[in-house]
């Protein structure tokens, strides 16, 4: 096939999406609990990697699965 490749799919557009927010969110969290150290807040820090820590563990288990159904998705098109 010669010429522009095809565009993604909408589900594979979201998938990126996700993961660039993603990114994102984990960016903001190691920064506030750096923020968090330099100020001497180790209890709130404590409770945020308990509670936020998890959600984003979790969250990385789910947008794995989403990008792989997205990928298989988008090759199933062209087989």
């Amino acid at each position: 096939m010669i010429g522009k490749p095809p565009d993604p799919t909408r589900m594979l557009r979201a998938a990126g999406l996700l993961v660039k927010y993603y990114l994102l969110a984990w960016f903001c969290f190691t920064v506030l609990c750096l923020m968090l150290i330099g100020l001497g807040a180790f209890h709130l820090l404590s409770v945020l990697l308990m509670t936020l820590g998890l959600l984003l563990a979790r969250l990385a288990i789910f947008l794995f699965c989403f990008v792989a159904v997205a990928a298989i998705a988008e090759a199933w098109k062209y087989w």
